[in-house]
């Protein structure tokens, strides 16, 4: 994953979720940050098509992708987010793709349907507490 034009400063953590494309509801997640040169691993996943989406959370109120101000992307563009297909016993890689500024009038379709961007689930919803 790239950050955008601020790749060299510390943009804190960025939450990858994986999302059910029929209700975005997040069935994966990692977080990354500088130290790991934004790569990161989502533990296994049942088979099947997905999206991932990445992003800061400013506000720490466990939602990415819903400020003006968060970074924000989609898998392979945010322009034209595209399915991931996880099949049985095999490891999907090259999961790459930019995060940037969030600004709704030119955020995806995905992103502007939804009010509040993507929930951050409570395990790492508790650890946004740790870097406001």
């Amino acid at each position: 994953m790239e950050v955008g034009d601020e790749s060299e400063s510390d943009i804190g953590t960025v939450y990858v979720l994986v999302l059910d494309p029929a209700t975005f509801r997040t069935i994966g997640q990692a977080t990354t940050n500088i130290t790991t040169d934004f790569r990161f691993q989502i533990p296994p996943l049942a088979a099947g098509n997905y999206i991932v989406v990445a992003g800061t959370d400013l506000d720490g109120d466990g939602f990415i992708c819903e400020d003006e101000g968060d970074l924000c992307g989609f898998y392979p563009v945010s322009s034209q987010p595209s399915l991931i297909s996880v099949q049985p016993s095999s490891i999907t890689s090259a999961i790459n793709f930019t995060i940037e500024k969030n600004e709704p009038q030119t955020s995806s379709s995905a992103v502007r349907s939804l009010r509040r961007g993507f929930e951050v689930p409570q395990p790492l919803n508790d650890k946004l507490q740790i870097f406001k």
